[in-house]
């Protein structure tokens, strides 16, 4: 995911439907919660957008959102039953209820309540169901039984930018104002068979700066006959001349296709490589990159070439 920051983070979800979503929720800010409960939203639609006519949720209670033209990639606090004057970064609903410890918050595209199509993001924190068989029906929460913990006073949930899922929210200190610098791995392409099926690569844990993590490949082949090697690169839409995706017919290997730039090539020992991520520094916050496995069969497999699926990493701080 570039050197990203907000808006090019987010955009990598598949899972996103519109133009806003909820970014960071903070229910128990220090001190007293009403007046200083805030939710941040951000604008991932990739131009200025103006939520005329949206409405946030809190149930059963509904706010419409000032018409104001929020930036691509912008960060806006709601802050929840408080005034203040709306600018480009700051909302106000001064009779808008307190969030609750078990609760559930909704962006809403229009006033249409009931209109299941018209709820564009979800989250439900300490067990809250409220308006849930909504936002599973249209994929935007995976289960009426999903919810994300409350984290400890003065804490936030924080959205990994990668799809609609409780899993997808990361607790740990507030950030608003700035990307959530959520470390995250994400699985994406598919792999073509090889001599010991189609090769499976993931990752974990989070990828955060300072630690290290795990690269590993199910179904890779034999190393007796077998080459193994693992790609990384810093992009996933051109890798010196080629734009990526890239068919890897003109290989031999028909139904296989290269979707990392082939910056580094680190031979592979076995189905597992640990890998080291440089220290923290500000500015690697947000940055991804990219991985990619392929075998080289040099007996008994007619293209001799097979490779796995991809593994996108984005550097985080939590």
């Amino acid at each position: 995911m570039k050197a990203h920051h907000a808006l090019p983070l987010v955009l990598l979800s598949s899972a996103l439907s519109a133009q806003l979503e909820i970014n960071e929720v903070i229910v128990d800010p220090v001190g007293t919660n009403s007046g200083n409960q805030i939710i941040e939203i951000v604008n991932v639609s990739g131009s200025s957008f103006t939520p005329t006519g949206w409405n946030i949720c809190s149930p059963f209670v509904y706010s419409q959102m000032p018409s104001i033209a929020i930036p691509a990639g912008g960060l806006v606090q709601l802050h929840i039953n408080a005034s203040g004057i709306d600018t480009v970064t700051d909302f106000f609903f001064p009779f808008h209820r307190d969030l609750l410890p078990t609760d559930t918050f909704q962006l809403y595209k229009s006033g249409s309540f009931g209109t299941d199509t018209d709820i564009v993001d979800f989250v439900s924190w300490g067990g809250g169901t409220n308006r849930i068989l909504q936002a599973v029906n249209v994929g935007e929460w995976e289960s009426s039984i999903a919810t994300v913990i409350v984290p400890p006073e003065g804490e936030s949930m924080s959205w990994d930018g990668m799809g609609d899922q409780s899993t997808d929210w990361v607790l740990g200190p507030a950030t608003l104002g700035s990307i959530n610098g959520i470390a995250t791995f994400d699985a994406f392409g598919a792999g073509c068979p090889g001599p010991a099926g189609v090769m499976d690569l993931s990752a974990s844990p989070r990828p955060i700066l300072g630690s290290s993590f795990t690269a590993t490949l199910n179904n890779a082949p034999s190393l007796t006959t077998n080459s193994l090697n693992l790609i990384v690169g810093l992009s996933n839409t051109t890798w010196d001349v080629f734009n990526l995706p890239l068919h890897l017919s003109f290989l031999g290997a028909p139904g296989c296709h290269l979707r990392v730039a082939a910056e580094v090539i680190v031979p592979l020992g076995g189905p597992q490589l640990l890998i080291q991520l440089p220290p923290f520094d500000p500015s690697l916050v947000g940055m991804a990159f990219y991985m990619q496995a392929y075998s080289y069969t040099k007996f008994g497999y007619p293209s001799g070439l097979a490779v796995s699926n991809a593994v996108v990493g984005i550097a985080g701080v939590n």
